[in-house]
């Protein structure tokens, strides 16, 4: 039965990723992990591993001319992660949670970017593999792979333009605010001894001028020669400075230069053609690095729910209250699957998208995802609010078992909705393979 055959697969990708989720659990519990190397490991995962999935996706998937024909994916990466930003936004001013600038920007954070490589690839398998309507489309599972390569790019300017700076701000402004609270001790507590002790110290200041050949004249003279040392450079303009910080994290570089390898020919073939090439191996290590992702991402998961689990103070631990963690449970698994819905159904009304049964459900399964790991990465390696996206995550994770199962079934409807003969309407023309 269909229902079955749903509920195994929506089961099966859920339960990898408690797997190992639950191995970063022990790992921190036996102290084989502790809060350093868990951030060591968030930032391999951001640096090294997710590079080389955009690398290996991409280049073997066509390059920049497999995206001249997904105009639909920009479009809806916008739209997913506009409204999710937004919704974050509103639960952050309706339920006002404490925290300060860390806790509002995981929230904002973790509503906007969904799960967008590991559990859409997991799970589109999983479907696509086992429903016989797909089985009809030739090569269903390859292109349900490239087209969730192909979004990824998108929602990545979106990571790394918004959600990674907001996160990184919040870090920078938590951190200066602890150091200004130290700061303001220490000058309390100081206060009355440097009160005392300044006629002192005037007078050997005093006196010291007097034995140094030319006295105080000097200095004016030494304070100008280090004013002209320490000259500022010229800044670059703000919209520059926002596009590099868009484009220099590293899997944006790794984006750009799958696209750039999957484009020519030569490239491609010289990575990823076992019979012409004796550089074949460099495809090889990006697949390999390609599947540290789930698993690396999933063990700070777990690394960080155990540190927020065995705290007690939810304001100091970032544990998040009961109402955000269900509203933010609320905008992932049931608002943003609705959109996702209404999107694909319109788009699909107006003739954007093609007949394909694949793009369809690819579509409805990136806009319903929960939060995505790297959220937990990110937030890990900044050193701010980790344990609280973890608790966020974990829940979601939770809540997908029974509502990704009760979505792809819809999702399944929508997607074969309008198509008569799936063979001959579903053969959108790819430029490559995975």
């Amino acid at each position: 039965m269909l229902v079955l055959r749903v509920i195994k697969a929506a089961a099966n990708a859920i339960a990898q990723i408690i797997a190992w989720a639950a191995i970063g659990f022990l790992l921190r519990k036996k102290n084989i992990l502790d809060k350093s190397s868990t951030k060591a490991l968030a930032k391999v995962v951001i640096t090294v591993f997710i590079p080389c999935l955009c690398i290996h996706r991409l280049a073997g998937g066509g390059g920049i001319l497999a995206f001249t024909q997904m105009p639909i994916l920009p479009i809806a990466a916008t739209l997913y992660c506009g409204v999710g930003l937004a919704m974050g936004y509103l639960i952050v001013h309706v339920l006002n949670p404490t925290g300060g600038a860390p806790v509002y920007a995981a929230i904002r954070a973790a509503c906007m970017i969904g799960n967008s490589s590991g559990l859409p690839i997991v799970f589109s398998s999983a479907v696509v593999g086992s429903y016989d309507k797909f089985q009809e489309i030739e090569g269903s599972e390859t292109k349900a792979l490239l087209f969730v390569a192909l979004y990824l790019p998108f929602l990545y300017l979106y990571l790394y333009g918004i959600a990674a700076p907001m996160i990184d701000a919040s870090a920078a402004a938590a951190s200066a605010s602890a150091t200004d609270r130290v700061e303001l001790v220490v000058h309390t507590s100081s206060s009355t001894t440097e009160a005392a002790d300044c006629d002192g110290l005037d007078e050997q200041q005093a006196g010291a001028s007097d034995l140094v050949p030319g006295g105080a004249m000097d200095q004016p003279q030494d304070d100008t020669k280090q004013q002209q040392k320490e000259t500022p450079k010229k800044k670059r303009p703000v919209w520059v400075e926002r596009i590099l910080s868009i484009l220099t994290p590293p899997p944006m570089r790794a984006t750009i230069a799958g696209c750039i390898i999957g484009s020519i020919p030569f490239l491609q073939k010289l990575m990823y053609n076992r019979e012409v090439s004796p550089l074949f191996f460099l495809g090889d290590v990006t697949k390999i690095g390609e599947g540290g992702v789930v698993g690396s991402t999933l063990i700070c998961l777990g690394s960080n729910l155990y540190a927020s689990v065995h705290t007690s103070s939810t304001a100091e631990a970032g544990k998040p209250s009961r109402q955000v963690t269900i509203a933010v449970c609320l905008v992932r698994g049931l608002l943003m699957p609705l959109l996702a819905c209404a999107f694909v159904l319109l788009v699909d009304h107006l003739g954007l998208i093609p007949k394909d049964p694949v793009l369809r459900f690819v579509l409805l399964l990136e806009g319903s995802m929960p939060t995505a790991n790297t959220i937990n990465s990110l937030a890990t390696a900044a050193g701010c609010s980790g344990e609280y996206v973890s608790q966020l995550v974990f829940w979601q994770f939770v809540c997908a078992v029974p509502l990704l199962t009760a979505w792809t079934g819809v999702f399944l409807f929508i997607a074969f909705n309008g198509v008569s003969d799936v063979t001959a309407q579903a053969s959108l023309p790819l430029v490559g393979s995975l």
